[in-house]
């Protein structure tokens, strides 16, 4: 599932964002949407800052449900620090004339105007704030703060204008504070006095705001013996989809995947992944009730699903959400056993060739830097040993493979998955995957 533009985002061309993502923990959601290379650089001294924790996330570009505002540049939610908006402007010293309270007066194309950045990254955060306010009753509310980063303006040429003493220094984020050191001491300053650590329920209640419902509400089975394009068939999943899903993401997630590959685009808080996760769910269901032995347990051929995503922090987020839509809909647990492997692409490397053959080697990060590299040598790996073992080599395949933060992984290894999902000729009928 995908986010990307038609244009190249700026995230593709913006190397140092990509890598803190990738050894990030924490969930990273709306790369793509970055404007330009000053919010590129601070989401990545954010990422770098405060990426090793599990819990809570950062946004880009993220949008609420109920804003009509232009979303934040970056929204940073982390047990120590609770609620931060970042507010990015990319101006240089020069196009700064005066700074006057509080607002940056900016010379574009030879005009003057104020620029009322805190202003702006104050709308934003109380908009979330209020929104956590009606849903929580005002009870119990994480912190919040708002921030101005200027990451093209260094501290000298700030204080040599004179704009130190215009400028509440406390929510000002200079090029020099971007380090990972002095960003983690900057928010430490800022939110020391009112210090409280953020629950898990606290996460949970602002990934609410931003379009995290959950996957469904009320419990009804689908019914295998009516056909999948009748009327009861979606009589029966209208009444398991989430009540606060819009009426596109229920279409979506009715979405019927098989022969060719299927793409859903959106926005950082958009809902695709509850859309997946419903998406697989159904999935799985239906192919439970038309190809039961397939299912069972004990030797032989058995039906296996693969759900990859980009960011490993997501990984048990993912699961579990498909989880709790299955069972949701099917009153039971998700089938045991290899019918469902949620993870990013390394650990399933990792899964199908470790112990498999000589021939099959996984390939460290270290010793192939390449994304790309490292997917063709794979695949050349799996043409050869299929070429070598053909009857042992349908147990690598894989029935369907799912992709969450699409937009993230590079054309070769979209090949290499091509090349692990089951063919027509391989299985009872057609392949499926949705990209």
């Amino acid at each position: 599932m995908s986010t990307s533009a038609l244009a190249e985002p700026v995230s593709a061309s913006y190397p140092q964002l990509i890598a803190a993502i990738r050894a990030a923990k924490i969930t990273v959601i709306g790369q793509d949407d970055i404007k330009n290379e000053a919010q590129a650089e601070v989401a990545t001294a954010v990422i770098r800052a405060f990426g090793d924790s599990p819990a809570g996330f950062i946004y880009c570009e993220p949008c609420t449900a109920r804003s009509t505002r232009r979303p934040p540049d970056v929204v940073l939610c982390h047990p120590q620090f609770g609620l931060v908006v970042f507010e990015v402007k990319g101006y240089s010293i020069s196009s700064i004339e005066s700074v006057t309270a509080g607002s940056l007066f900016v010379r574009h194309q030879g005009i003057v105007r104020p620029i009322n950045a805190f202003r702006q990254a104050e709308q934003a955060m109380f908009d979330i704030k209020h929104q956590v306010e009606r849903n929580s009753g005002g009870k119990d509310l994480p912190l919040f703060n708002a921030v101005v980063a200027l990451p093209n303006i260094k501290q000298r040429e700030w204080e040599s204008k004179g704009f130190a003493t215009s400028f509440p220094d406390a929510v000002l984020l200079l090029k020099e504070d971007l380090s990972t050191e002095a960003l983690n001491k900057k928010l430490n300053s800022l939110v020391a006095p009112h210090r409280r650590a953020l629950t898990p329920e606290q996460i949970d209640m602002v990934q609410r705001v931003f379009g995290d419902s959950a996957t469904i509400n009320d419990n009804r089975e689908l019914r295998p013996e009516i056909a999948e394009t009748a009327l009861g068939a979606l009589i029966d999943e209208m009444a398991v989809m989430d009540k606060y899903l819009s009426a596109e993401q229920t279409d979506l997630s009715r979405l019927t995947v098989g022969g060719f590959p299927r793409l859903i685009r959106g926005v950082a808080g958009s809902g695709k992944t509850v859309v997946l996760a419903n998406i697989i769910a159904r999935y799985l269901n239906r192919e439970k009730n038309s190809h039961p032995t397939l299912f069972d347990e004990g030797e032989g051929k058995h039906f296996r699903v693969a759900v990859l995503c980009f960011n490993r922090a997501l990984v048990s987020f993912l699961r579990q959400k498909i989880k709790d839509a299955y069972k949701q809909q099917t009153f039971e647990d998700v089938p045991k056993g290899d019918v469902l492997w949620v993870g990013h692409l390394n650990s399933l490397m990792r899964k199908l060739t470790y112990g498999k053959s000589p021939d099959l080697q996984y390939i460290t990060v270290s010793a192939v830097p390449d994304a790309s590299e490292r997917a063709m040598q794979y695949e050349n790996q799996f043409r050869a040993f299929a070429e070598k073992n053909d009857s042992n080599a349908e147990h690598l395949l894989y029935d369907a493979i799912f992709i969450d933060e699409g937009q993230d992984f590079e054309p070769a290894e979209f090949q290499l998955l091509l090349r692990l999902e089951a063919r027509p000729e391989d299985r009872r009928e057609e392949s499926h995957h949705l990209l």
